[in-house]
């Protein structure tokens, strides 16, 4: 059964969903047979330790073994290469992708002998929404609405001054 691997940091919607964490910088979250893993820098592991979800193991990127994989011609390692060495110390030689993942790391893989498919949706669960995130889109929604009315009304009620700002209660006003 091939491998699940997403190299993306939290801002990727994929990434956010199957980690359920929110890291700045990229990251691998790979799913093997049942078992999920969250490979991060040491930067990030003891806060990930914490907040990963239950069940998830946390691996240090700089635990993996790299020896075992081709070394890279003109190019630096990267996740991917991890990924790769990773996934072949459990023996698994295929990995399903995301259709955003990087040509890098895509051909990175391939070069390490991983067979690697891309998938769109990469999570088809995610298409159809469950009432509690139909919920949170609607809040999120009202929220959204609301501001907006109180930004329209604070600018019914500015002046223009000479130099084409708005004002408001003798204050300019600006987007913050």
């Amino acid at each position: 059964m091939p491998a699940r691997i997403l190299i993306f940091s939290s801002e990727n919607s994929d990434m956010r969903y199957a980690s359920g964490l929110s890291i700045p910088d990229p990251f691998l979250w790979i799913k093997i047979d049942t078992k999920e893993y969250v490979l991060v820098s040491s930067l990030e592991y003891s806060r990930v330790r914490a907040q990963a979800k239950t069940g998830t193991k946390v691996v240090l990127l700089e635990s993996i073994k790299l020896d075992h994989i081709k070394k890279p011609f003109q190019r630096r390692r990267n996740l991917a290469d991890i990924a790769a060495a990773f996934l072949l110390s459990f023996g698994v030689t295929e990995a399903i992708v995301s259709e955003r993942c990087w040509a890098l790391h895509l051909e990175t893989m391939r070069e390490q002998g991983i067979r690697v498919k891309v998938q769109h949706p990469f999570f088809p669960e995610r298409l159809v929404k469950k009432p509690e995130e139909i919920r949170a889109i609607k809040a999120t929604g009202l929220v959204a609405k609301k501001a907006l009315r109180h930004a329209l009304q604070l600018i019914k009620e500015s002046t223009i001054d000479w130099n084409d700002a708005l004002v408001y209660k003798g204050k300019k006003l600006t987007s913050e």
